[in-house]
């Protein structure tokens, strides 16, 4: 369990800076945008990182109170 944090730890931190290097290198000047295209790009509605976050939380959450009666 913890091997799978720390891996996953590992994952989502190099992807986050992937990504943060790619839009520094890839970006269009913003000044030429207007602001209704500068706010849609804030955000990507169809990601689903939040659900994943909770799913994750609640897995962890099941073993720990799966685990505290059996090692009391």
């Amino acid at each position: 369990m913890t091997g799978q944090q720390i891996v996953i730890g590992i994952v989502e931190f190099f992807m986050a800076m992937f990504g943060t290097i790619k839009r520094a290198c890839c970006s269009r000047d913003d000044s030429t945008l207007e602001q209704w295209e500068k706010d849609r790009n804030l955000y990507d509605l169809n990601s689903i990182v939040l659900i994943d976050e909770y799913l994750k939380l609640v897995i962890q959450f099941g073993f720990v109170t799966l685990f505290v009666a059996a090692f009391p």
